[in-house]
């Protein structure tokens, strides 16, 4: 078959998209304990929000509780920041509020860049 001139660069065109396209960097997902949200909330929230079964929920609202922080999952920045920003939302809506939830980076502790208070 012959090669079209008008296209003739078109497999280097793929070639090229392909080498730009890269897994999205993950964040952990982490809910911060306060002396304010009622433990009932925060198993709420990660029933509603995160998806997470009533057994799971109820491990992670006591890692919140007792250690200070838990971590509710490993998600792409976008994904976890809008986690983040529907917790916050309802938090504001209800009687919880404070500190309710963080993004950090998979491999960090620092929190520069996805943080709700």
């Amino acid at each position: 078959m012959a090669k079209d001139p008008k296209n003739n660069n078109q497999g280097d065109l793929l070639e090229d998209i392909k080498d730009e396209l890269k897994e999205p960097e993950m964040w952990r997902v982490v809910l911060l304990n306060d002396d304010y949200t009622p433990r009932d909330f925060v198993v709420e929230i990660l029933v509603s929000i995160f998806h997470k079964q009533p057994i799971e929920a109820t491990k992670i609202m006591l890692d919140v509780h007792k250690k200070g922080r838990g971590m509710v999952g490993i998600y792409p920045y976008d994904i976890g920041r809008t986690k983040v920003a529907q917790v916050t939302q309802l938090a504001r809506g209800t009687h919880a509020h404070r500190r309710v939830a963080g993004c950090y980076r998979k491999n960090s502790d620092s929190s520069k860049q996805c943080r709700e208070r």
